[in-house]
């Protein structure tokens, strides 16, 4: 014991002298770059392993694009896969402007002007003007709300019920923070394993709904899915721990139902961190 009390002085001595500021300094930004390229603490879409993953899909796949934004994502899928069926889901207005501007000629792709979440009904929008728009308020987007409005809610399982979509190959979810709201929407199809493969981001927006990296855990624990941390070429089993609940640094998550593990065609590593 002493010993280490001993040995954390003489290192907070050193490291709060100018030359070990300047070592600190230094190291953090280097951990910062190891975490965000090699550990893939990212949400840089060319180089997290998301296009890698669009790659895993058939050829010609049911796709929903939830989170759909400025149409981006379902771009870069139907140029991975060209003949692929995208239903895209955004309540926002810019959204709806995005899909007019880039999709609306394009039969492969419906869009849905509509919140997906845990319940049904209707909820307030904040409107950012940019990715951070959500059913959540963000208190730290600096230029504050473009707008708010009311928007309706429904979950996907009623949405899937009334479209008879029975099933999903690929259901990819950015909706800034309620993510796992929208996992919870989808219970039926989760149970029944319609849905191939999921993804969904875990960063930031996750502060503002109030939900944590563990409750997404023990909600899919009971679910027929493997769940995975995506790298950029290849899938890690993710085992939670309290260490993981880091909002400061975004990644993405993927399940693969279990019944359907030998049609997905990913590669799946160990990663010791």
């Amino acid at each position: 014991m002493q010993f280490r009390d001993t040995r954390h002085r003489l290192i907070q001595q050193v490291a709060w002298s100018a030359p070990g500021r300047a070592l600190t300094r230094f190291w953090l930004g280097l951990k910062r770059r190891l975490d965000y390229v090699a550990l893939n603490y990212s949400l840089h879409t060319p180089t997290n392993g998301e296009l890698w993953l669009i790659s895993c899909l058939p050829s010609k796949p049911v796709v929903l694009d939830v989170g759909f934004n400025d149409g981006r994502f379902t771009d870069e899928l139907l140029t991975a896969r060209p003949e692929a069926q995208v239903i895209a889901f955004d309540p926002s207005r810019g959204a709806q402007a995005a899909y007019g501007g880039r999709f609306a000629e394009d039969a492969r792709v419906k869009f849905v002007n509509v919140a997906l979440s845990s319940t049904t009904g209707t909820a307030k929008f904040h409107d950012y003007g940019n990715m951070s728009s959500s059913l959540a308020a963000r208190s730290e987007q600096l230029g504050g709300e473009v707008a708010s409005y009311s928007v309706p809610v429904r979950t996907l399982d009623d949405y899937a019920q009334e479209q008879q979509l029975v099933r999903i190959d690929f259901l990819k979810i950015d909706a800034e923070g309620f993510d796992l709201h929208v996992l919870e929407g989808a219970s039926r199809l989760l149970d029944e394993q319609a849905i191939d493969v999921f993804m969904f981001e875990y960063a930031d927006g996750w502060i503002s709904s109030r939900r944590f990296l563990q409750e997404a855990s023990a909600y899919l624990s009971s679910k027929p899915y493997t769940l995975y941390r995506l790298y950029n070429g290849f899938l890690s089993p993710f085992t939670y721990e309290t260490r993981h609940e880091n909002f400061s640094l975004g990644c993405m998550f993927v399940g693969v139902a279990k019944k359907h593990y030998a049609r997905a065609l990913i590669t799946v590593k160990n990663v010791p961190f």
